[in-house]
């Protein structure tokens, strides 16, 4: 091609970059953490930030003012160290942070933190399983809808000639077969998606179109302009589908901001993953496409508290020491049963619509009920 050309997904991709960019800059105007300033011996530093962030959580309130000194922070942790020769420094500092990396992988499954990190492992489990593979169920089973009432509205044409013609409007879903063409022109015309010509026989023939899937046996094929891939599969439709489910995190989130410290963890939790496990049998009636997606956004909406609140508590439940480690580990094992799932429901797209219901339901419900057995955090001193 002559020029790149700037396709939808392109621009797709631009506009998902957009929060991320956005997060680097603002990451940039916030205060060190002080727990990593208290571990680096800055208190004073530590101090100045935790009256910043009291200020900014009270600013509705006047005359109060952070009690805390730097007499009363949180002493540095002690710092055990490898014992190995000096000279060997980069040595040295490898096999100490091996050590500090397995030493808080140790906490996060030691006494107390056992059960906690059992539990909450099964939730982060079930939750990816469930979101992750009914997503992936409704992206492919909106698209064997589509492909069977694609398929049910084909044209076949076959054995005629056409000649000093001119197509000026979109050809798709026609099937042409032992054809004639003798001076024919295609200008400006969309031939999309299971167009198969078969040519018996060719005089001349000018195309000047947008070309998916365009299969063709010409012998003299005159190409008077680019030739524009863009439709592919309707990517447009696809990306304003997901567009239009994705749109609701955000009100998702802004609630779960206010109901978080009002309701708690568990209960915003738990109510989300029991919503979430009923919502489900609402596929059962999934017939069109437009159902579909108006599901996808209610589960979407449901499954936004969970995640917030999972996300919350997760953080708060264990010390700062090991808190970013117990987080990376529930990630990591998150993100396999996401791979799991896809692959479950990936390969069910054919099968009865009971089989993801009943399963999503019951892996979503099993997890609320271990959230049961998880410890209110929202007065946690972090």
């Amino acid at each position: 091609m002559k020029r790149l050309h700037f396709a939808r997904w392109r621009k797709f991709l631009l506009i998902c970059s957009i929060p991320a960019i956005l997060s680097a800059i603002g990451v940039s105007f916030l205060p060190e953490s002080p727990r990593f300033l208290l571990e680096m011996g800055r208190n004073s530093e530590a101090i100045y930030v935790y009256k910043l962030i009291f200020s900014w959580n009270n600013s509705v309130k006047s005359g109060e003012e952070y009690q805390l000194t730097e007499f009363e922070v949180p002493s540095k942790r002690p710092t055990v160290h490898v014992s190995i020769p000096a000279n060997r420094g980069i040595l040295r500092e490898m096999l100490r942070s091996l050590e500090n990396c397995w030493n808080n992988i140790a906490g996060v499954f030691s006494p107390p933190n056992t059960f906690l990190t059992l539990f909450l492992l099964v939730v982060w489990i079930t939750m990816s399983f469930g979101f992750y593979g009914i997503s992936i169920w409704l992206h492919e089973y909106t698209k064997y809808i589509e492909d069977n009432n694609f398929e049910s509205r084909t044209i076949n044409q076959a054995n005629l000639i056409i000649e000093d013609r001119k197509f000026a409007t979109n050809i798709e879903n026609i099937h042409f077969t032992n054809l004639t063409f003798n001076n024919v022109r295609f200008d400006q015309t969309l031939i999309n998606h299971l167009f198969d010509l078969q040519p018996k026989t060719v005089s001349r023939i000018h195309i000047c179109s947008r070309l998916e899937n365009f299969k063709t046996h010409f012998d003299e094929l005159a190409l008077w302009c680019d030739i524009d891939f863009d439709v592919n599969f309707k990517l447009a439709e696809l990306f304003y589908e997901n567009l239009f489910a994705q749109l609701t995190i955000l009100p998702g989130t802004l609630i779960t901001s206010f109901i978080l410290d009002r309701i708690g963890r568990i209960k915003t939790l738990g109510v989300s993953l029991v919503l979430t496990s009923a919502s489900v049998g609402c596929l059962w009636f999934a017939n069109t496409k437009e159902y579909l997606i108006a599901f996808e956004a209610v589960f979407t909406f449901l499954t936004v508290f969970g995640w917030n609140a999972l996300d919350v508590m997760t953080t708060e439940a264990y010390p700062a020491n090991i808190r970013t480690t117990s987080y990376g580990i529930f990630s990591a094992i998150s993100r396999l049963a996401a791979i799991l799932s896809n692959l479950t429901f990936g390969s069910a797209i054919q099968a009865s619509k009971l089989i993801p219901i009943i399963l999503s339901s019951a892996v979503l419900l099993s997890g609320a009920i271990c959230v049961t057995r998880l410890p209110e955090t929202k007065d946690y001193l972090v």
